[in-house]
């Protein structure tokens, strides 16, 4: 019986500071070293690489050459560093398309895209083994974009579950558009001015709707379905592992670090 062995990742050439940070934090859950890893979303700045010493595939929405594409002259975006997508996922189930049997599932930045969170992650125990992990790196609400917006409650995802929801609609879309607002999370951090709810915002939610229906009626969609702070993301999925929506149980292994925008989760079961 060979001896378990603990999955640390060190510091890899080509990190970033954010995905040195997602290995250190990944590396300090003690988990055992996977055989074969799964990265959703990792675009140009994966968590995991594929010299880890392990099998690493990526899945995206788009292949790469479509990512390149699409984000030809992002000045945000390097096309030198993005990865070679193994698994292109057209539709909202990653199980039609994985045909490897997944130790670990990482995913950045990706639950609060989920129209239906709570069958993404019942489509993840299909191809994940019995004692997988799920990573999440969730960004908090209070310091991005989503500042202005109402923290998403359990109702609202067991509510997209109930109706089968395989796609961000009209008011997911209408929802992210609608106060969107610009901050700076450092600035908040050291107790800078917090973004406040305009008085007469200039755009009207009913102009805003129309345009989000026509947005919805070209097909893919890429918003936040979601919003949430560390605190009400745990409150929420542990009612839903309580309350068997969800057979995976979350842990918080790191809440937002201080002039960061983003919180970590380790799912299992």
């Amino acid at each position: 019986m060979q001896d378990r062995v603990a999955l640390t990742l060190g510091k890899d050439r080509d990190d970033s500071r954010l995905s040195y940070r997602r290995r250190q934090v990944l590396s300090s859950a003690q988990l055992e070293r996977p055989r074969v890893a799964l990265e959703v979303g990792a675009f140009d700045n994966p968590t995991l690489r594929t010299r880890d010493g392990f099998q690493v595939f990526y899945a995206d929405y788009f292949s790469a050459d479509e990512l390149r594409a699409r984000h030809a002259g992002n000045p945000r975006r390097d096309p030198g560093r993005i990865v070679d997508v193994d698994y292109v996922i057209k539709g909202p189930r990653l199980s039609p398309f994985i045909h490897e049997k997944i130790d670990l599932l990482v995913a950045n930045h990706v639950v609060e895209h989920l129209s239906n969170p709570i069958d993404w992650l019942d489509d993840a125990t299909r191809f994940c083994m019995p004692q997988a992990a799920v990573f999440l790196a969730v960004p908090d609400k209070r310091y991005t974009f989503d500042y202005l917006k109402q923290p998403t409650d359990i109702a609202d995802l067991v509510a997209a579950h109930e109706q089968g929801k395989t796609a961000p609609d009209a008011v997911d879309v209408a929802r992210m558009r609608w106060l969107h607002t610009r901050v700076d999370a450092a600035a908040l951090w050291q107790g800078g001015a917090a973004p406040e709810l305009p008085a007469r915002p200039s755009v009207s939610f009913r102009e805003i709707m129309e345009r989000s229906r026509e947005e919805v009626s070209q097909g893919y969609t890429d918003v936040h379905c979601s919003y949430y702070t560390s605190e009400s993301f745990m409150h929420i999925f542990r009612e839903l592992y309580r309350s068997g929506y969800i057979a995976w149980q979350p842990e918080l292994i790191n809440d937002v670090d201080p002039g960061g925008n983003e919180f970590h989760v380790l799912l299992s079961r």
